[in-house]
């Protein structure tokens, strides 16, 4: 394989891909079956990246040549003007000089080291303590894990004894209408800036849980667990 210039078709792939594609619309195969017998005829050489980019490149671009994917549109002259207009764009697209690499940042998977049974003091903008407890530790196919909360009818600036959280009852959520309901909450960090790690403390370990693990559940962010306090939880 070889190339002679920085034009998509001055390359002996590129060259190749593109008169295959015409030989078989020559010999009467419409522009969807034509593409799939390339892609088919190809496929062992599509897992060299090289090959992989020359290919789809100028397969694209000879499909827009060829007017091959104009012919669905022909029955209606006001969309083939317009289907027309997006294919030149995206020609003149292909045919620029293709951008640098860019570095695709690695996806941030949500982690925890709370476990069933922990009591969480977190402490509200306003200086004071409420208590989160630990039902479970979520687990997505994904890798990320993240806790799934009770919320305690309990606000102070001091944590109370062990033997005292496990007797407290659970705030309900109170809906924009009035209505009250419990409510599980699974809170994870959206990013690695977002855990309020200044703001939480376990304060004990092995509590009573009152809920189930099962769901629904509220799935929530801690970045905007302060607004929800406020808005459904009346705390601040």
């Amino acid at each position: 394989m070889g190339a002679w210039g920085t034009a998509i078709f001055s390359d002996d792939l590129a060259s190749d891909i593109k008169d295959e594609f015409r030989e078989l619309i020559a010999e009467g195969h419409d522009g969807e079956t034509a593409t799939n017998i390339v892609v088919e005829n190809w496929k062992s050489e599509l897992e060299d990246y090289e090959v992989r980019s020359v290919f789809w490149l100028s397969l694209a671009l000879e499909i827009i040549i060829s007017g091959e994917d104009l012919k669905r549109w022909e029955e209606e002259p006001k969309l083939l003007i317009q289907r027309k207009k997006v294919l030149e764009k995206l020609m003149n697209q292909l045919n620029q000089p293709q951008c640098e690499p860019k570095k695709i940042p690695k996806r941030f998977i949500a982690q925890t080291d709370f476990e069933r049974g922990d009591a969480i003091g977190y402490k509200l903008l306003s200086g004071k303590y409420i208590i989160l407890k630990v039902i479970t530790v979520i687990e997505q196919h994904s890798g990320d894990r993240y806790p799934l909360f009770e919320l305690c009818n309990w606000v102070s600036t001091e944590f109370p004894d062990k033997i005292d959280i496990g007797s407290f009852n659970l705030l309900e959520w109170t809906f924009g209408n009035g209505k009250k309901e419990l409510k599980k909450l699974a809170i994870f960090p959206s990013g690695k800036k977002d855990y309020p790690f200044e703001r939480i403390t376990v304060i004990a370990k092995n509590v009573p849980i009152q809920l189930s693990d099962s769901t629904p559940y509220m799935l929530l962010a801690w970045k905007q667990f302060d607004d929800d306090l406020r808005k459904f939880y009346n705390l601040e």
